[in-house]
């Protein structure tokens, strides 16, 4: 259970960080770049620090638990994606 928790937390901070840089309004000339940049920048600490639980959970407790984070963090970070990707694009020349 406590290896679940802080799997969770890994994914929960990535999301609290998207979450404040997506209304911290990131410039970019369209209206999508600030949260494609807060997408982007959530999505690195979020690798930056399930690799860091990964390798700890590898040693600790063996490929399954790696494995169950991973789907975890699929869940969270899917509709975002799609959330991001949706949003229109394109700068003025």
């Amino acid at each position: 259970m406590r290896l679940a928790t802080a799997g969770a937390a890994v994914h929960l901070v990535a999301s609290i960080v998207f979450a404040v840089l997506a209304r911290a309004e990131l410039e970019g000339c369209d209206i999508g770049d600030g949260t494609y940049g807060a997408f982007v920048l959530a999505s690195r600490v979020d690798v930056l620090l399930f690799v860091a639980f990964a390798v700890w959970a590898l040693v600790r407790y063996g490929l399954s638990a790696v494995t169950a984070t991973m789907l975890a963090a699929t869940a969270v970070a899917a509709p975002i994606l799609v959330y991001v990707l949706r949003l229109p694009s394109g700068c003025p020349v």
